[in-house]
């Protein structure tokens, strides 16, 4: 069996060095990932430094109370590599509460977020870094180019809280959130100046939502999804479905 908090042979150890600026941060929420975050860790860092943006990025990695050996896995790296920064939530809290956490660690003229499932490359990111010129946000809409999803009929429960959430939006917020479900790129500068009220999934529809009441430049892409490595999704459960609809009168409430 491999030593698991072995890092990647092929990325060489970099000692505790880095820019005085930080281009791009990207916060990588992980909860029971340990089969997955190293694969993941060395796809991010092999096309990042590909691209020239080498001493320039830092991966901010997010432990949301895993019970596996994810923890121990990003400490490791943590102090193998000085570009990773680890967070540590003692208890489970939700997708929503780890990107806060790693927002609010941020030092990069640009941020986004990425899963440690692999599910979303790091290709993605780096489209959007090349797209976003003047403007502050980037937003994404969702395509699969796997055929087999594609083809795969979505679970009907999934369906009704994907039109449920949409519908509330609408009604509490006055905001439609269609074509708005990936990940983001945003201006740290402008991020950092949220004051977060949601602790739920809705986190990154907040960001949209505040940058569109205060009239920030947004444009769009297409974020290109793929099968997980390995595992299933942990992000639908009846408290965050709940969480999510109480942040939606919080962040209303805010606004006004």
């Amino acid at each position: 069996m491999p030593n698991l908090l072995q890092p990647p042979a092929t990325l060489e150890e970099q000692p505790h060095s880095q820019a005085d600026t930080v281009e791009l941060s990207i916060v990588i929420p992980a909860f029971n990932e340990q089969e997955n975050l190293l694969n993941v860790f060395e796809d991010m860092v092999t096309h990042l430094n590909e691209v020239s943006l080498e001493g320039r990025y830092e991966l901010i990695f997010v432990n949301d109370g895993s019970a596996d050996n994810t923890g121990s896995l990003i400490n490791d790296l943590s102090e193998k590599y000085a570009f990773v920064k680890v967070f540590h939530h003692l208890k489970n809290q939700g997708m929503g509460a780890s990107l806060v956490t790693g927002f609010r660690q941020t030092q990069g003229m640009f941020v986004t977020l990425l899963p440690a499932d692999g599910e979303i490359g790091i290709d993605n990111v780096l489209r959007f870094h090349q797209a976003i010129g003047d403007s502050d946000l980037l937003v994404s809409s969702r395509y699969c180019s796997n055929e087999e999803i594609q083809k795969s009929v979505r679970p009907l429960h999934r369906e009704i809280l994907s039109w449920g959430n949409r519908t509330l939006m609408r009604l509490i917020l006055g905001f439609d959130p269609k074509g708005m479900e990936g990940i983001f790129l945003i201006r740290g500068d402008i991020l950092r100046e949220i004051n977060f009220k949601s602790q739920s999934g809705l986190v990154i529809l907040e960001i949209i939502y505040r940058c569109h009441r205060l009239k920030y430049k947004i444009c769009r892409d297409v974020m290109v999804v793929q099968p997980r490595l390995r595992g299933q999704s942990k992000v639908t459960n009846l408290r965050m479905i709940f969480k999510t609809f109480l942040d939606m009168f919080r962040i209303r409430l805010s606004c006004n």
